[in-house]
């Protein structure tokens, strides 16, 4: 929830900021004292709840007061404008002021709270407006994953999560990652037509500025080793084209990730530290380690990905995928979904995908791997959610 303040009284601006914050440790609050700056938010961001005074200064250093008529004529004066719809109120310590201005304030749909610093009414009512606001979260990242296990892994890799919510058909819960909070969201199921519903409804509900993608997946053989992360810098799907002669004529579609985020991620994943900080604190049992290997050994890389609508267990189709992509590395079942759901977003998100190999596609398949691959995804894409450049 983001709501924005105008107040110019320092004392009860602060007990404005002190009792949201205590009943809504998550809305972030912006908070202006002139009239001037108002307008500059107003046309700035979407704002989910205002909160107005009767009287502010003009400008910062004009003292030239502004009335609440022309406060809530900028509000909701002209459709076009971001808040022309936000839910509002006035709240004020002076009665007879909200009483002249009631028409006014009824007509624009403000309700009016009168406040009294001695008196802790203004507070219930106040939580009872916010309680009738419509259901809106934002969040500054959403990562999706398409397994249970895979969301398990930010947990037993170190991050702190909330509990699980239900949101806009959509099953998360928060995670915290350095100083943002984001939306680690668990599909129902896996599969590209799953991911591609999931992402786009986690855009539109969450707004943020960055989706992503952790899981495990499955290694070309030659290309990538089990427990290499490999970051999709290109994403395609594998089985899309025509089906002639018994052979898949693919049409090959790839979406491509931010290019300045990719050299950001380049620099930090060539650097010796931070793969081990991705190792870091993660013990593996004697059967969770590949046959001839006596210790945890991994890489992080970026390279092309392809995702399909089925799991490979064959290795003469994990062969033919190669050949479509000379460089792919790795093959799923989701990020081509993500990448696309992002790209095509009116809210345009950078995005993401990072996951670690497990298998390589053959018939000798089995999950013995999926623990520690799962927490090594999990460390590497919350080492690139501190890495990008939120705005």
């Amino acid at each position: 929830m983001h709501i924005l303040i105008l107040e110019d009284d320092a004392a009860k601006l602060q007990a404005l900021r002190d009792h949201i914050s205590q009943g809504y440790p998550q809305a972030k609050i912006q908070a202006v004292g002139t009239f001037t700056e108002y307008l500059k938010e107003l046309n700035r961001e979407v704002y989910d709840f205002l909160v107005l005074d009767l009287v502010v200064p003009r400008r910062p250093g004009n003292d030239d007061p502004v009335d609440i008529t022309e406060i809530v004529e900028a509000t909701r004066g002209d459709y076009k404008c971001q808040n022309f719809r936000t839910p509002g109120l006035v709240l004020t310590g002076y009665d007879q002021k909200a009483e002249d201005n009631f028409r006014v304030l009824n007509q624009h749909d403000f309700a009016v709270i009168t406040y009294a610093q001695d008196n802790a009414d203004w507070k219930a009512a106040l939580d009872r407006k916010i309680a009738t606001l419509p259901s809106r979260a934002h969040f500054d990242f959403v990562i999706v994953c398409a397994l249970e296990k895979e969301a398990k892994g930010f947990s037993e890799a170190g991050f702190q999560l909330g509990d699980h919510q239900l949101h806009a058909g959509l099953r998360w819960q928060t995670i915290q990652v350095g100083t943002r909070t984001g939306a680690l969201v668990t599909a129902p199921r896996m599969g590209l037509v799953t991911a591609a519903i999931t992402a786009s409804q986690a855009i539109l509900s969450f707004e943020p500025q960055l989706i992503c993608m952790s899981g495990i997946c499955g290694g070309v053989p030659g290309e990538a080793a089990i427990y290499d992360v490999v970051i999709a810098e290109t994403c395609h799907q594998h089985d899309t084209g025509k089906w002639s002669d018994g052979k898949l004529k693919p049409e090959i579609y790839s979406v491509a990730i931010d290019h300045q985020f990719a050299q950001k991620v380049r620099a930090a994943i060539g650097g010796r530290q931070f793969l081990e900080k991705v190792l870091r604190g993660i013990l593996s049992q004697r059967d969770e380690l590949p046959d001839g290997i006596a210790a945890l050994t991994s890489s992080v890389r970026m390279a092309p990905a392809s995702s399909g609508s089925a799991v490979l267990g064959d290795e003469q189709v994990v062969a033919q995928i190669s050949e479509q992509q000379r460089k792919s590395a790795i093959f799923e079942m989701e990020s081509y979904a993500i990448y696309e759901a992002a790209r095509l977003s009116p809210l345009q998100p950078k995005y993401f995908s990072a996951k670690a190999v497990v298998d390589d596609g053959g018939s000798e398949k089995s999950d013995k791997f999926h623990r520690i691959g799962c927490m090594l995804s999990a460390r590497v894409v919350g080492e690139l959610v501190e890495l990008f450049d939120f705005t």
